[in-house]
């Protein structure tokens, strides 16, 4: 005879270390990007601010779990005892309904949804904890016996409301599921119908206040998911699945569980892995498709420019990894030099179109801030605050601080550090940079803000969400040292195919403060424009190597003119060259 017990002791301990390998190896950069979306504060006007709005008890943990997503390891732990938990608190509910107890383990079915919801973008793991709270207040409604029981229902239902949203509806429905198969009489029905009409009617009264921004949002799960965005139907899987158990396994319960424990567990143990593969077969692969583009955030976040090279290494068709990449390229010195070794696609490469998302909006904002242009960063930080889902970030605060202090708005950047000062893991980042904002000679000493204050004599772009050429342009002459910027007007000029404009750039700027010596693979487009003045050439210090090159290129192209393979051929040989660019890549 198989010990029930010593199943329950096994199964649930087994399910967090699967989850959490499962969390922690697909979900790693996913976590470290969510934690931007929300900013808990350890102060009272937050806290209550939480506490008095519906669902706010739920919110409020919900966040203060979400900051430790930043540290590795953590968010996938978290989530995976969140989801275990979600598990094992079905199975004891049904449990405690009258279910046989092998047959409760059906319940871990549950949980697989909120595998997926906690690898979406803006999915708010307070979902789960309301879940949670629902499910708990439905095993102590279960072992409450005393005489006040109705009022109890009563009272626990108004308080979910408030602590959980809609997850009250969740539980007084459970409830009267349960009332009904129990057969505990027509008053207990009633009376509970009556409690689910009353909590429909408060429910529509917020609705009409105006409290909820759409209708659905007292009722549904959705509460949970970013309000601008169109929830996903799985949100209301676990509610629907576990509602179907209630009812099914309370029915048929019985005559499943008449078999004996060698065929019971492989069955249930068959049930759980279909349903389970069922649930995440399309819905889980898609959590994963822009898990690179999450894992290149982080690497910029933290400048592991590095790792963001091996990854794009290759063909790479989303213009989002170039720009990445061609950050990378830009903080190492080497954009010029090394840009058309890699998969270059014009200008998109080096900055997509801003489209109002976040992670669009901060990897904008990094590449405006690295090439010092500090409105524009500014301006897509604060635009990336917005769009995110909890409009707080840490990351995206620490940018608009930056900004703000470069360009002399001191106490726009103290109500930041403000913010930041009553956070856990950013409080000691804000330490160190109201130093600055409280120092203006530290400020100018300061290894990347000092050097920018120095371009703000350069009109400054202060309008737009996208990197202006002729804004960068200015701000280099402004700043001759801003080599970062020079570099990037460089790639831009080339990655466009625009010859009269690297013309006009060179003659305008070779051998002035702003250009003092053209980069390789300008001088190769140097002799694309001027390919038939080789006198033009020496003017413009093209080196005697980079015209050997050309010549032998030509030479190899003029032979194998109407070959199929010269493509082939000239990228063998010259493939990380403005020339193969400029006549093969779209």
């Amino acid at each position: 005879m198989i010990n029930n017990g010593l199943i329950r002791k096994i199964v649930f301990p087994a399910i967090l270390v699967i989850l959490f390998f499962i969390y922690q190896h697909y979900g790693k950069y996913h976590f470290f990007c969510v934690e931007q979306f929300q900013l808990f504060r350890f102060s009272w006007n937050y806290i209550f601010g939480q506490l008095s709005s519906i669902g706010g008890l739920s919110i409020l943990i919900g966040n203060f779990l979400l900051q430790f997503f930043v540290v590795d390891y953590l968010g996938a732990l978290i989530s995976a005892i969140l989801t275990t938990a979600v598990a094992y608190t079905v199975y004891i509910v049904l449990f405690k309904s009258g279910v046989e107890e092998r047959i409760s383990l059906l319940g871990i079915v549950v949980a697989v949804p909120f595998l997926i919801l906690h690898l979406y973008d803006y999915y708010n793991i307070a979902g789960t904890v309301g879940f949670l709270i629902s499910l708990f207040s439905v095993y102590l409604t279960l072992a409450h016996k005393g005489r006040f029981r109705k009022i109890w229902i009563l009272g626990s239902t108004l308080i979910l409301f408030w602590i959980s949203g809609p997850f009250a509806f969740q539980y007084i429905v459970s409830i009267l599921i349960i009332s009904l198969i129990k057969k505990e009489g027509v008053k207990s029905i009633i009376t509970n119908l009556m409690i689910l009409g009353l909590l429909g009617g408060i429910a529509t009264i917020f609705i009409l206040k105006g409290y909820f921004g759409e209708i659905g949002f007292a009722f549904l799960p959705s509460y949970f998911f970013e309000p601008r965005l169109d929830a996903p139907r799985i949100l209301l899987l676990p509610y629907a699945i576990f509602l179907i158990l209630l009812i099914l396994l309370n029915i048929i319960g019985k005559q499943i569980g008449n078999a004996k424990n060698k065929i019971i567990y492989p069955f249930i143990g068959v049930i759980i892995v279909l349903s389970s593969i069922v649930i995440l077969y399309k819905e889980f692969h898609k959590r994963l498709e822009d898990s690179t583009l999450k894992e290149l955030d982080y690497y910029a976040k933290h400048k592991q420019w590095n790792s963001i090279i091996s990854i794009c290494s290759g063909e790479v068709l989303n213009h989002c990894y170039m720009n990445y990449l061609n950050l990378a390229l830009l903080n190492k010195g080497l954009l010029t030099e090394e840009l058309f070794l890699y998969d270059q696609r014009g200008t998109l490469s080096l900055s997509v179109k801003y489209d109002m998302t976040p992670i669009v909006s901060s990897l904008l904002s990094d590449i405006a801030f690295e090439t010092k242009q500090p409105s524009l960063a500014r301006t897509l930080a604060f635009e990336a605050l917005v769009n995110a889902s909890g409009s707080m970030s840490g990351r995206y605060i620490k940018r608009l601080i930056e900004t703000n202090l470069v360009l002399g708005s001191e106490e726009v950047a103290h109500k930041y550090l403000d913010v930041l000062d009553e956070t856990l893991f950013y409080r000691k980042w804000s330490a160190e940079y109201r130093q600055y904002a409280n120092n203006n000679k530290m400020l100018l000493e300061h290894e990347e803000l000092g050097p920018m204050i120095k371009s703000l004599g350069a009109s400054n772009q202060l309008s737009g969400h996208d990197i202006s050429i002729e804004v960068l342009i200015e701000n280099v002459v402004a700043n001759p040292d801003n080599k970062k910027g020079l570099e990037y007007i460089e790639a831009y000029l080339m990655l466009s195919k625009d010859l009269a404009a690297i013309r006009s750039f060179v003659e305008n700027y070779y051998g002035t403060p702003v250009l003092k010596e053209l980069p390789k693979s300008m001088q190769e487009a140097v002799i694309v424009y001027s390919e038939n003045e080789p006198d033009y050439w020496t003017k413009y210090g093209v080196s005697e190597q980079v015209i050997n090159n050309f010549m032998n290129f030509k030479q190899l192209v003029v032979q194998n003119r109407g070959n199929r393979n010269l493509p082939a051929m000239v990228q063998r040989s010259f493939g990380g060259t403005f020339w193969y660019f400029y006549m093969y890549k779209s």
